[in-house]
């Protein structure tokens, strides 16, 4: 796994004891990194920082993860990429996934499977 690195992630979940535990990972990791315990609440966070990767959960209160995906790339030219995470198994998201979502990662994960997945994917992008 990558030692550090220097992408900035948004962490997008309703769940605050998963949205802290992953938090603490990423800080752990060297990755500078913002928390939003809803899809509104991550819109305002992206109207002010330049945000590389979304970590979020699917299945939210009001606003879903899905939806906030269409507004970002509805209003971002340079929107960020995602990786979706969620409990139900019987949400529809099947590959290929939709333009900027990177992959999805079944709940419950290990933190190390969720870092190993990041980092992964942010080598891939060339994003460090």
């Amino acid at each position: 796994m990558e030692i550090k690195q220097r992408a900035v992630i948004l962490i997008v979940d309703d769940q605050p004891e998963l949205l802290s535990v992953m938090g603490m990972y990423f800080e752990h990791y060297g990755y500078r990194h913002f928390k939003a315990a809803s899809a509104l609440a991550a819109l305002e966070i992206l109207e002010k920082e330049k945000i590389d990767l979304v970590i979020c959960d699917l299945v939210m209160p009001r606003i879903g993860g899905l939806e906030l995906l269409k507004r970002i790339r509805e209003s971002q030219s340079d929107a960020p990429y995602f990786i979706f995470c969620s409990g139900f198994c019987d949400v529809p998201f099947a590959q290929p996934y939709p333009e900027g979502v990177l992959g999805f990662i079944q709940k419950p994960f290990t933190m190390m499977d969720l870092m190993d997945k990041v980092a992964a994917q942010l080598k891939q992008l060339e994003i460090t």
